[in-house]
């Protein structure tokens, strides 16, 4: 993200607007890994705010993820 939150979400959305259904699953499920491995990274790393921010996105993406709502 490093600071340009919005810019990766307008970006992320327009790539998938334009996507196949099969694809979109695909890359939904590979954002969600990055996230997820980043917000472990930061909590790591004892970055509270952002490891929050990053969940918060994640559960956005999925909001039935019951592991990533319990660590929010």
């Amino acid at each position: 993200m490093q600071g340009q939150e919005t810019e990766a979400q307008t970006t992320w959305l327009l790539v998938m607007a334009e996507a196949e259904s099969d694809q979109v699953e695909t890359w939904t499920e590979e954002l969600l890994q990055v996230l997820q491995t980043e917000a472990e990274r930061r909590q790591q790393l004892g970055d509270k705010a952002l490891r929050r921010a990053i969940r918060q996105h994640v559960r956005d993406i999925c909001p039935t993820d019951l592991t990533n709502l319990l660590e929010i």
